[in-house]
């Protein structure tokens, strides 16, 4: 119902509602000053630093596919919600029909899963979900750097780092990158959002995982 607002208000596509993050930096002290030069400059001048960053999942809007409001487009219409249904559970659903002085007509559909919570609708059918109900996946991410520095008298040094985003691999099937905010459209597909289909909410299905990346760095100070 375009010309009822109310019903349009949500949590924003980009809302993670809690976020936590935990940063530390350790420099080394080993052997700073020793006068072995090879203890100094080889074993000395480490740092290790990174963020463990947790934040609660993004939601997205379930989609029928179909023009269930009758305006003439499958753009966002909406699902029908069983309160009643398990939230794991979607199902599609299949018209039953009726001939009629020669012609098929549809009279009512009926639910493949009655157990589902999300339900497709199909043309005709009154919608009661509202925008961004179904919870993706959080962010549970490790970066972490380790650097090595070498001094040359007393004002010049070369710094060696490796950092490593998702340091530790960790799949993360969610929209763009663990540490940037991205809306959970997919251009072109919609089947993740629709319920009945084998791929709804199965973000493993549609997004990357966002593997580890290394980035090698070097720099000169002087």
């Amino acid at each position: 119902d375009f010309n009822n607002i109310r019903k349009e208000w949500a949590s924003s596509a980009l809302d993670r509602r809690h976020r936590f993050t935990l940063a530390w930096d350790y420099q080394t002290p080993w052997f700073e000053k020793n006068s072995n030069l090879l203890l100094q400059k080889v074993v000395g001048n480490w740092q290790f630093s990174g963020a463990w960053i947790y934040e609660a999942p993004e939601y997205a809007t379930p989609q029928s596919a179909m023009d269930a409001n009758l305006n003439g487009d499958t753009a966002g219409d909406r699902v029908v919600i069983n309160n009643a249904g398990a939230r794991t559970v979607s199902s599609d659903i299949t018209a039953l029909t009726s001939v009629r002085n020669g012609v098929t007509q549809t009279v009512a559909y009926r639910v493949n899963d009655p157990n589902a919570y999300y339900v497709r609708a199909r043309p005709g059918v009154y919608t009661n979900a509202g925008r961004n109900i179904l919870k993706m996946r959080p962010v549970d991410n490790f970066d972490m750097s380790v650097s090595k520095v070498v001094p040359f008298n007393e004002h010049y040094k070369v710094e060696f780092r490796v950092d490593m985003y998702n340091a530790f691999n960790h799949p993360q099937y969610i929209p763009g990158r663990p540490n940037r905010v991205n809306t959970s459209s997919h251009a072109g597909e919609t089947n993740y959002l629709t319920p009945g289909n084998s791929v709804f909410g199965q973000w493993d299905q549609v997004y990357a995982s966002n593997a580890r990346q290394l980035q090698l760095t070097a720099k000169f100070k002087f």
